[in-house]
């Protein structure tokens, strides 16, 4: 005989459109990146190739570390970049890009038992020389099963027809102690089963533990079995947790889908060795198994439908937010050309941008300075709108209290901090242009430096690195500006890291170079570059799906000869790399 065994703990990958998966911790590390090198491998461009790590401690639980991976690792909505390995708990979430990875510490005990004893058969399994216990009434039965079928029938919240289940069951089986549903949740058959719901008849806890042979039995073959004498039979004599339970007798099926295929099993137990299961029970047990099912797995898809609806509606409602923040022309200064793009990779994005007029000075005289903000918000959908909502409001009252943009920067770095919410960090930059003395001072926050083009064809990023970290992480954090001077035909160009990392069919990236090399030989005027520079992108993406949102601003200082024509077009928030058309 074997002893018992834990199954292997194990993280459920999950990702918008994509089949979750589940992955067991059988080894001490599993390393988590881009790379096809890494363990469990994430195809996603954003997802650096070794991004994050899960090595198993002494005492058997697991840590979580970053990598130094580019977007970072966030666990309970917070970064963990540089903070060390994390011990994870079980149950506990983390976010790499768009995926989600549940930690699952604690898994039901399975027992590893040789197959030689013949107490588990196809539909009954009589493990000693004991009679079979008289059938259940016939009258009885009946009237259990009609109210198996209207309790189940009344609810479609999962766990209250589990409930509601269980209960029915035990006014059928009154010998049952303990009654337990497993279900698969998509996990190896038989292998990593999740205990869902269980009800007992005494308030004494029992482990959960359940043979690792009933379980292949049941679910592999969809068969139920039947055990009328467990200690007195051979195969389970040498299971220490079954004889520590001091489970006596027992009953299993499968509950199946619509395609009979097993989605979980329902096990039944007693202690009391006078009035154990038989084959009346598992026939009746046999009889209810139909309209469980169906009960069970209309449960989920109608769980699965309220999900979905609810992703939907949050969806629009981000639409609609998304579309109030962002500007939809550009603004026109005297002396100055302005041009923006913006496209979102997925239905709602997580970049922001805007533009702040100057306010009159106290003399009602007509205010000089013009605000242009930069944003990439971490995460997508509803949560990045609402903290895009956020951000815009206060970018509006910090810039009407302090024109000067490192002020800025801490006041929201502070505001964002002390909110708590959940992924909430930005990269952000701010430039604050005075278009009578023609400077621009410029703060950013863990975002990618603007560039100035100047009039004799120069590069010159704005900051070799940014002033501080992104917006959320350092509540104390400083983001001193600089201060530069525009000359006659200069240009700035300010992009998120969407622009960068765009990919082509075989998933290299356009990449910094690149886009310095167009900037540097484009054309003269921002109504004019802007253009020039998506087209590059999207002529190297060539159709390729995107995983981050692009935004590109650009404004100049106009040259000796006034202002040039105007742009062909008029920007817009628009979906040119993937052909589609703004809502």
């Amino acid at each position: 005989m074997s002893g018992g065994q834990q199954a292997a703990p194990s993280l459920r990958v999950q990702r918008t459109g994509v089949p979750e998966r589940v992955v067991e911790l059988k080894h001490d590390r599993l390393l988590i990146g881009r790379s096809t090198e890494c363990d469990l491998v994430l195809e996603e461009s954003t997802v650096s190739s070794r991004h994050a790590r899960l090595t198993r401690a002494a005492d058997g639980s697991f840590l979580l570390e970053d990598l130094d991976s580019r977007n970072n690792t966030f666990l309970d909505g917070r970064p963990i970049k540089g903070m060390g390995a994390l011990r994870l708990a079980d149950g506990q979430a983390f976010r790499i890009c768009d995926y989600w990875l549940v930690f699952n510490g604690t898994r039901i005990r399975v027992e590893d038992e040789d197959r030689t004893s013949s107490s588990i058969r196809a539909s009954v399994a009589l493990g000693s020389s004991r009679d079979t216990p008289e059938p259940t009434r016939p009258g009885e039965a009946l009237r259990a099963i009609l109210e198996i079928s209207r309790a189940v029938g009344s609810t479609l919240e999962l766990d209250e027809v589990l409930d509601k289940l269980l209960e029915a069951l035990f006014l059928v089986f009154p010998q049952a102690d303990r009654g337990f549903v497993h279900l698969t949740d998509g996990a190896p058959v038989g292998r990593d089963l999740v205990p869902r719901r269980h009800r007992s008849r005494t308030r004494t806890a029992l482990p959960y533990t359940i043979s690792r042979a009933v379980v292949e039995e049941v679910l592999d073959q969809a068969r139920a079995i039947c055990c009328q004498d467990l200690p007195s039979d051979e195969k389970f004599a040498g299971s220490e947790s079954l004889a520590l339970s001091g489970i006596r007798t027992m009953v299993c099926a499968p509950i199946l889908d619509r395609d009979r295929r097993p989605i979980g099993m329902l096990q039944l137990d007693a202690r009391d060795r006078s009035r154990p299961f038989g084959a009346a029970d598992l026939e009746l047990l046999l009889a209810m198994l139909g309209p469980i099912g169906v009960a069970v797995e209309n449960a989920r898809l109608h769980g699965e439908i309220l999900r979905r609806r609810q992703r939907d509606r949050d969806a629009q409602y981000a639409r609609e937010v998304q579309r109030a923040l962002v500007p939809e022309h550009p603004p026109r200064p005297p002396g100055y050309d302005f041009w923006h793009y913006y496209e979102s990779a997925f239905e709602v994005g997580g970049d922001y941008f805007g533009y702040l007029p100057p306010a009159p000075d106290p003399a009602g005289e007509p205010g000089r300075c013009w605000a242009v903000s930069l944003g990439d918000v971490a995460g997508k959908g509803m949560p990045a709108a609402l903290l895009m909502a956020k951000l815009s409001a206060e970018v509006q009252l910090a810039l009407a209290a302090e024109p000067d943009p490192g002020r800025v920067l801490s006041r929201l770095n502070r505001r964002i901090a002390e909110a708590a919410l959940p992924d909430s960090f930005i990269t952000f930059v701010l430039l604050v242009l005075d278009v009578a003395d023609h400077r621009l001072r410029v703060s950013g926050a863990g975002h990618p430096s603007p560039v100035i083009r100047r009039a004799d064809g120069r590069l010159e990023p704005i900051y070799e690195v940014p002033q501080g970290p992104p917006l959320g992480v350092d509540p104390e954090a400083r983001f001193d500006p600089v201060e530069v001077e525009l000359s006659p035909g200069d240009l700035v160009v300010a992009y998120t890291d969407g622009a960068t990392d765009a990919v082509d069919p075989t998933d290299a990236m356009f990449g910094t170079r690149a886009l310095l090399g167009e900037i540097a030989g484009g054309p003269g005027s921002a109504d004019a570059l802007g253009p020039h520079l998506i087209e590059a992108i999207t002529r190297f993406a060539s159709g390729a799906p995107q995983a981050d949102d692009i935004t590109l601003l650009c404004f100049g200082r106009q040259g000796p000869g006034g202002p040039p024509p105007a742009a062909p077009t008029p920007p817009r928030v628009a979906n040119t790399l993937t052909g589609t058309a703004p809502g």
